[in-house]
């Protein structure tokens, strides 16, 4: 019993309910646009006793009994068709002796062999079109599985690749300067901690993310000193928009890489809403891009071109890479 409710929770059954009504609604206003039938008690009567018969019970029986069918390993294409066929078929003769005893037309009517060719004809209908829905369906969540294995593959594979530069960045200045050194690792603490905390989530705030930038430059201005510099401008309304995790990381750890000879770093991190998109903007006054990074071909690279496949999966994801006196990386996506 307490399975046969759980069935019943399933949306398929509101879902058939509302849409059979309105076939059936429809059907009855066309026979008194054609004159066929009146729109009276009798009328109504005929509407709801095919409505209940023709359409609603075949439906609801064939899914309860193709669902138990599965509770129970059976699946069967071929099986599940010939139940829903049955069903109908059922549904059809209890219609026709229906009218036949005159409880809805005076004189009764007998449907004769339009109970099985309806019964195929609906069931096998019906059968196919749920079986397209469940298709879709399960394609649909197949696809976002494998987009979400993806997004975790290309997370997982920055966690090592920035451990690695960042033990790097601290072990060049871990004998000179250890009260720095001890300083970074504390930094290094707090961006594994955000990790840890985050490593799951599909999207973070980008007030989150600019607060693991804020880590991580910290471990580089100890570097780089005052050959750092670092310009914000964020909007406000932008702080709580949701993006992935370890997104821009990559970008600013693209800075350091292409401009460490540089006797001045300058990096500035924009973040602003427009046209319904949110809007991030990292520039660097570096040598720019490689003509192979600007059309992304050059794969050696985990970062960016990582960055292009994360972004591409949100919705509206673009990005673009751009040389003038820099680099230039512009971000936008659906808010």
């Amino acid at each position: 019993m307490v399975s046969l409710i759980n069935d019943f929770k399933h949306p398929i059954f509101l879902q058939s309910f509302v849409a059979l009504l309105g076939i059936d609604i429809a059907y009855t206003f066309l026979l008194v646009m054609q004159g066929l039938t009146e729109l009276n008690a009798a009328g109504i009567l005929a509407s709801f006793q095919w409505f209940i018969f023709f359409y609603l019970m075949p439906s609801w029986v064939s899914l309860l009994v193709v669902f138990r069918l599965r509770r129970y390993g059976i699946s069967a294409p071929f099986k599940e068709w010939l139940v829903t066929v049955s069903a109908f078929t059922t549904g059809n003769q209890l219609l026709s002796w229906v009218f036949e005893f005159g409880w809805q037309i005076p004189g009764g009517l007998n449907m004769g062999l339009f109970v099985i060719t309806n019964g195929l004809v609906w069931g096998t209908s019906a059968y196919g079109i749920v079986s397209f829905i469940e298709y879709r369906k399960k394609a649909a969540a197949e696809k976002q599985a494998a987009q979400k294995a993806q997004l975790q593959a290309l997370r997982y594979q920055l966690n090592p690749h920035f451990m690695f530069n960042s033990l790097n960045t601290i072990s060049a200045y871990i004998y000179q300067d250890p009260m720095l050194a001890d300083e970074a690792v504390h930094k290094l603490a707090d961006v594994l901690r955000y990790s840890l905390n985050n490593g799951e989530k599909e999207k973070v705030s980008l007030n989150e993310e600019l607060t693991l930038i804020e880590n991580y430059l910290a471990i580089e201005q100890a570097r780089f000193g005052e050959r750092l510099i670092v310009n914000y401008e964020i909007a406000q309304d932008a702080r709580g928009c949701q993006i992935p995790p370890f997104l821009l990381q990559p970008i600013v750890e693209n800075s350091f890489k292409q401009c460490a000879a540089q006797e001045m770093l300058e990096i500035s991190i924009k973040a602003w809403i427009s046209g319904g998109k949110l809007n991030i903007n990292i520039s660097d006054n570096g040598l720019g891009f490689t003509d192979e990074t600007l059309t992304f071909s050059h794969k050696n690279g985990i970062g960016m071109h990582n960055l292009k496949r994360r972004i591409e999966m949100q919705p509206g994801g673009r990005v673009s890479l751009s040389s003038k006196n820099g680099a230039i990386v512009n971000i936008a996506m659906q808010v």
